[in-house]
């Protein structure tokens, strides 16, 4: 019986000490996963709990043997941490250049890097995880990771401003050329001479069309995108920000992107279309860009075998057209002479004299001249 009740309490101490071992070797694990040493991680966005989402991008942080580096806007911060298992803790030592100026959100990152945070990292993703904040990095730099931002087309999807954090209901795109910006709106479009950085955007203030009616959420979006504003990209997002807001674009999807062919003409004969929108280009020296108008009112335009008619807001006027291939000269348009036209139907009548080309792309027919794109959709 001795013999038994010794063996069995050799036994339970046994189990102690391998447990114990176990345990220990957990408290001292020192896996790859969690070594932050000697790398550099870029800031994507930090989300406080229960409070919006604020992106970060642009900003990093390089972890070294004895300190981390922080970049910011324009200053540069040292400061202590340390490691244990998988908690990081920020040591509370920051101490940054004072060169003017930061904006806000880089003064609350500082703020943030203070205590223990849980680490989850993969190859080119690592999240830390406070009690109060989650801050999101990546291994590739933001601004490098999709082209520039001229010639691209985006749709707004998100907008993040205090006490806000909403999906866009309708659609809206945004267009960037070298030296301007496009917005469309529900009804109405909006330009601006834009210019670029690698990481700014300077928007010199929108124009807009004033149609009736584009819906709140859409006339919101012109006083949003304006002045000198920071971008970057989340994933295949694009964000454009500033101290106060956030805005998410999607890009245009592949499938969204239609197809270009060539026009018989003698498909267009007895036809009738509807003015879509016209892009009004460059006319002389001092003009900065080209813009887009998007035309509430059924504007027609109807092709005959030599002549052209056209629908305006009371107004009637037919012209003389000569088709060849995919073109066509307009020439002696006259017009009714009833009360009153809107200040659009004069822009338009103004267009239809000289040589336009053909195009098809997509649902939508283009009158391509010196003057405008014009860009109509058939009525059936």
């Amino acid at each position: 019986m001795y013999f038994l009740k010794s063996s069995l309490l050799l036994l339970i101490m046994l189990m102690a000490f391998q447990a114990c071992k176990n345990r220990n070797i957990g408290n001292n694990d020192k896996s790859a996963n969690y070594d932050l040493n000697n790398s550099t991680w870029y800031f994507t966005q930090i989300s406080g709990f229960g409070k919006e989402i604020i992106a970060l991008p642009g900003f990093k942080i390089s972890f070294g043997t004895e300190g981390y580096s922080l970049k910011l806007d324009v200053n540069s911060c040292n400061g202590g941490f340390s490691t244990a298992n998988n908690i990081l803790t920020f040591k509370d030592d920051l101490s940054c250049t004072k060169k003017c100026c930061d904006g806000q959100v880089a003064e609350s990152l500082k703020g943030v890097l203070k205590g223990d945070f849980n680490i989850e990292k993969t190859a080119d993703k690592l999240l830390l995880k406070g009690s109060n904040y989650s801050l999101y990095l990546s291994k590739n730099e933001p601004a490098t990771v999709l082209s520039k931002l001229p010639d691209t087309k985006w749709t707004i999807s998100r907008i993040v401003k205090p006490g806000v954090d909403k999906k866009m209901k309708g659609y809206y795109s945004v267009t960037f050329s070298a030296n301007a910006i496009n917005l469309q709106l529900d009804k109405n479009s909006c330009n601006s001479a834009s210019k670029y950085t690698a990481d700014k955007i300077t928007i010199d203030g929108m124009a807009c069309t004033e149609m009736c009616c584009d819906g709140e959420e859409a006339r919101e979006l012109g006083f949003l995108l304006k002045g000198t504003m920071n971008y970057a990209y989340e994933e295949n997002m694009l964000v454009i920000y500033d101290d106060k807001n956030r805005i998410w674009l999607s890009p245009l999807k592949s499938e969204e992107i239609p197809t270009e062919k060539k026009v018989d003409i003698k498909s267009l004969m007895g036809k009738t279309f509807k003015i879509y929108d016209v892009e009004f280009l460059p006319q002389g020296a001092e003009a900065l860009a080209p813009y887009v108008i998007n035309y509430g009112f059924d504007y027609k335009v109807t092709y005959n075998d030599g002549r052209i008619s056209l629908n305006l807001d009371v107004n009637t006027c037919n012209g003389t057209a000569v088709y060849k291939e995919s073109s066509i000269e307009l020439s002696g348009m006259g017009c009714t002479k009833m009360c009153c036209d809107n200040k659009e139907s004069e822009e338009i009548k103004s267009l239809f004299k000289g040589r336009y080309s053909f195009k098809q792309v997509g649902n939508y027919l283009i009158m391509s001249g010196g003057l405008a794109n014009i860009r109509l959709l058939e009525l059936k």
